[in-house]
């Protein structure tokens, strides 16, 4: 017998009978017959499905909570697992603070990468994390990426005020970059505001930025009258009198300081000092003597005054006081190293050759530590191109030890890259330092030493290849555009100038038969037939595909013909090219310098040894070579 399926909204208050869960019933259709009709309860069948609805939800929110919990980083919790639909906004913010979090760890951890990757996610959530944008912004400038950092810092500033650290961290970025003209965009975004009503000292820090930032922009106009805007105060009458001084202005500069000074309270010190200034730069030099007379007597025992009047003395051209001057801050202040170097600093920055290589004598003579004395001495007569003076006195001093021993190394590097490829036109010393900018951000510092050195030795091609070195990680800075267009239209007008040759195409042979006559030219000690095959090679276009394969023979063979010549830089910039930290490399050049040691170049031999050993410093056949060349001294 089969049973009638009957629908119904109730359950046992419309059908009576035997009811299960509310859902299905069994009853008697009919007198005489016992269950043979079922019903079903719409209204049941409707509650278990939302029951069955609801716990499948539980369930699943449930699990997701479980899987955001095996995120040691993650900040969601239950409840948010349960409200997840109408809190998916607010919860992408959590989960960006949870990518913060763990790329700030792995970023600690120096896993910069990875760190990177994960700032990245979480500040695509929660963008307000200004911590998280300082750290990928120094990953950025870590990379040579500045223009990238500069906007990952952009993107976080807002209409609100971010407070002085994290203006900090992008007014450092951009200043180093020398994009001056964000700074001055930001200061004049913020200011009103912290005039309204923001702290007083924070005011008084951004609008010093603010200055220091149109300065270096050359917008002196705009500084004074930032300057001037800024009231009476002693910082904001000191700009004004740099401005002034900066705009020609000297004769304006003297009669403001001569106001300012007639104020109570005003600092003496600074109004005088500004004065030796402001008259060097009026020619009023007896006045001036007397300002820094003046000046002195303020802090007798402060040796900074002392210094200003060197310097000052020596600017206006008064050699004879710069003398006087001088020889009494030795007599006065000579007695420690610190207010020697003192002394030899700002020496240095003006490129006063004389004074500085006395300084450094009295410095030697009194038995103080060197490094820093020989590092300005070098420097400046690099700054004046004396070259060969310069590497004598680099080749002179002994390896750095200690904390600064790396800083050191990097700097002799520098040095003596750059001393190379001004004095040798040879293209192995001009690709060795090009090599070495190009091996990480430098501070533009550098750069600009760099560029002017190479113009100032009449190197053009290589100063444009720097110059474009540099314009990657500096795309804003004024000094490097400028000093590419000055260069260009200096080779340009060189090419101009010169006669035009028709040279004749160069036919390399095969690269069997082009290394066999290089090896018997090598070997038969025939010097000027080997550097012709070598810049054939190098100046075949367009050149066979053996030729980039074989640049490592190439660049040996240069070490080889450099030595022969007696070009000390070309072999040494051609050594640096050729090693890359292989040791089948370093095998092979210290071949070379056995050969060279024992022919009697002891100096070329020993130089490539350490050459091998500065790029794998772990290299024990370099350091077993050396010791045998340079044995200790016997001991009595």
């Amino acid at each position: 017998m089969s049973r009638r399926i009957k629908f119904v909204w109730g359950a046992s208050r419309v059908i009576r009978g035997r009811w299960y869960l509310g859902l299905f019933g069994l009853y008697d259709r009919s007198e005489g017959t016992r269950e043979d009709g079922l019903a079903i309860s719409l209204r049941g069948l409707l509650l278990w499905l939302l029951g069955a609805a609801l716990a499948a939800y539980v369930a699943g929110a449930t699990a997701l909570f479980w899987i955001w919990q095996r995120n040691p980083y993650s900040l969601l919790t239950y409840q948010d697992a349960l409200f997840y639909p109408v809190r998916r906004a607010e919860l992408q913010g959590k989960k960006g603070q949870a990518f913060i979090a763990q790329g700030t760890d792995l970023f600690r951890a120096k896993k910069y990468h990875d760190a990177a990757n994960l700032l990245r996610l979480g500040l695509a959530r929660h963008p307000r994390d200004f911590r998280a944008r300082q750290m990928l912004a120094q990953y950025y400038l870590m990379a040579n990426q500045r223009p990238a950092a500069l906007r990952v810092l952009q993107e976080g500033l807002t209409d609100e005020y971010p407070g002085r650290p994290y203006l900090e961290t992008f007014f450092s970025a951009a200043e180093q970059g020398e994009d001056y003209d964000a700074v001055v965009g930001v200061c004049e975004r913020y200011e009103p505001q912290l005039r309204a009503d923001g702290p007083v000292r924070d005011q008084r820090w951004l609008s010093a930025r603010h200055f220091a930032a149109l300065g270096a922009a050359g917008r002196w106009t705009g500084a004074l009258a930032l300057a001037e805007r800024e009231g009476t105060g002693d910082a904001a009458s000191e700009r004004r009198v740099l401005a002034l001084l900066a705009l020609g202005r000297a004769t304006d500069a003297v009669a403001f300081l001569a106001e300012w000074g007639a104020r109570p309270g005003a600092d003496r010190a600074a109004v005088t000092r500004l004065r030796v200034r402001a008259l060097r730069d009026a020619k009023r030099f007896d006045e001036m003597e007397a300002a820094i007379r003046e000046l002195r007597a303020l802090s007798p025992a402060d040796p900074a005054p002392a210094v200003y009047g060197v310097v000052q003395c020596a600017m206006a051209g008064r050699e004879a006081e710069a003398d006087a001057a001088f020889k009494d801050y030795l007599f006065r202040f000579g007695g420690t190293a610190a207010n020697l170097v003192l002394l030899a600093d700002p020496l240095a920055e003006i490129g006063d050759l004389p004074r500085l290589q006395q300084c450094v004598a009295a410095a030697a003579e009194r038995g103080y530590a060197m490094p820093r004395f020989n590092m300005l001495l070098v420097q400046t007569l690099v700054h004046r191109g004396e070259w060969a003076a310069a590497g004598r006195l680099l080749a002179s001093l002994p390896p750095a030890t200690g904390r600064e021993a790396v800083q050191a190394q990097l700097w002799r590097d520098w040095m003596q890259r750059l001393i190379d490829a001004a004095v040798t036109p040879a293209e192995p010393a001009q690709l060795a330092l090009l090599e070495f900018l190009r091996g990480r951000p430098w501070p533009i510092a550098m750069y600009r030493r760099s560029i002017e050195a190479l113009l100032l030795a009449g190197r053009l091609e290589p100063a444009r290849d720097a110059i474009a070195v540099a314009a990657r990680g500096l795309p804003a800075s004024a000094w490097v555009q400028t000093q590419a267009a000055r260069v260009s239209a200096a080779i340009a007008a060189k090419e101009v100038a010169a006669p035009e040759v028709v040279a004749a195409p160069i036919r390399l042979p095969a690269e069997k038969i082009f290394f066999q006559r290089l090896d018997d030219a090598l070997l038969g000690r025939k010097w000027d037939e080997a550097a012709r095959l070598v810049r054939e090679a190098n100046a075949a276009r367009p050149a066979p595909a053996w030729v980039e394969a074989r640049a490592p023979s190439l660049r040996l063979a240069q070490v080889r013909l450099g030595q022969a010549a007696g070009d000390f830089p070309a072999m040494m910039a051609a050594a640096r090219l050729f090693l890359n930290g292989d040791n089948e490399r370093s095998r092979q050049l210290l071949a070379a310098a056995r050969e060279f040691f024992d022919r009697g170049d002891k100096a070329a031999a020993i130089a490539l040894a350490n050459e091998v050993l500065r790029r794998s410093p772990g290299y024990t056949p370099a350091k077993r070579i050396l010791a045998e060349w340079q044995p200790p001294p016997a001991k009595k």
